[in-house]
């Protein structure tokens, strides 16, 4: 009876976003079968257990959470650690809270309000060593994630406005469709003459 109780629990929670007034119903109608069978403490246990299991997965991911909020890829790291089977060992978790991923948000947070900026402050900002750090922006800017340099003589980045897109490539592929289009209707017509 129990396993009954359970299984219509988790259809009424998959209905919960598609149909709420028949979850209700399913919900209302699991509760009269488990007054009627006296399966309220068996219930109460389920909701118990399901809490237990998510506390500490919702712990786990309010840190990540407050790391990224502070941009501090030294607390990130630190919740890694602390809960590594609830973040590593999730696939689904794992692939969201990719160390290089969050790492590249941060800095693009950090260096956002900047044209031109101290490599040990942005260092000193997300809590990483300047190496990291340097070897982080170097990959970002080879892979055009924002426009800048790094000037290693004075230790700076140096920020630059995104460029204008140039659009002679566009209007270039366009116009070949064109012709592509014109010199088939030609072809069409002179085919349809002889």
């Amino acid at each position: 009876m129990a396993t009954a109780a359970v299984i219509e629990f988790q259809r009424a929670q998959d209905m919960v976003m598609t149909d709420k007034a028949a979850s209700i119903d399913i919900l209302q109608s699991i509760v009269n079968k488990a007054k009627a069978a006296r399966l309220v403490r068996s219930l109460l246990d389920l909701f118990l257990d399901m809490e237990v299991a998510t506390g500490q997965e919702t712990e786990a991911l309010k840190t990540v959470a407050q790391a990224s909020k502070n941009c501090s890829f030294a607390n990130f790291e630190k919740a890694l650690t602390d809960y590594k089977a609830e973040l590593r060992e999730d696939p689904i978790i794992a692939t969201h809270l990719a160390n290089d991923n969050l790492l590249e948000q941060n800095l693009i947070r950090v260096i956002e309000p900047f044209s031109r900026e101290q490599i040990d402050h942005i260092s000193g900002l997300i809590k990483l060593s300047k190496p990291e750090v340097e070897r982080k922006l170097s990959q970002m800017i080879l892979d055009k994630k924002f426009h800048g340099i790094l000037d290693q003589g004075e230790d700076v980045l140096i920020i630059f406005d995104k460029p204008p897109v140039d659009k002679t490539y566009e209007a270039a592929l366009e116009n070949i469709q064109n012709m592509s289009k014109v010199v088939d209707s030609l072809y069409n017509k002179a085919k349809k003459l002889t």
